[in-house]
């Protein structure tokens, strides 16, 4: 007995220039303090989960700078597509005019936090 394939999703990677990645890491970062959540900006993520269609939504960084997603085969089409272009260059966007992070600075203050220090 033969077994049947049939293809139920796409998988896709968007690669995005490395400034605007890393802009979107920081604004969704715990790290530092995350401005995603403080200003009651939701994440890219949940922002692509609401499309209908789209699933497995991954971004951070460990495969390079690119936001990978799955599109429902039935679902997958060229409007589809524009729609998550748009929420992600809207999202990054808003990332782009965050204040920038200094990331030696943003250590030093956590490793005086934990040590018991200030600010």
């Amino acid at each position: 007995m033969a077994l049947a394939f049939e293809v139920t999703c796409r998988s896709y990677a968007i690669e995005i220039d490395r400034d605007k990645f890393l802009d979107l890491m920081d604004s969704e970062s715990y790290a530092t303090d995350s401005a995603a959540f403080k200003q009651g900006e939701r994440t890219l993520a949940e922002k692509l989960d609401d499309i209908s269609g789209v699933s497995d939504i991954e971004y951070n960084g460990h495969f390079g700078a690119a936001v990978y997603l799955s599109i429902s085969a039935d679902e997958d089409n060229y409007a589809l597509r524009l729609q998550i272009s748009e929420t992600i260059e809207a999202h990054l966007q808003w990332c782009a005019k965050l204040p920038k992070v200094d990331h030696v600075v943003e250590r030093r203050r956590r490793r005086a936090l934990e040590q018991g220090g200030g600010k």
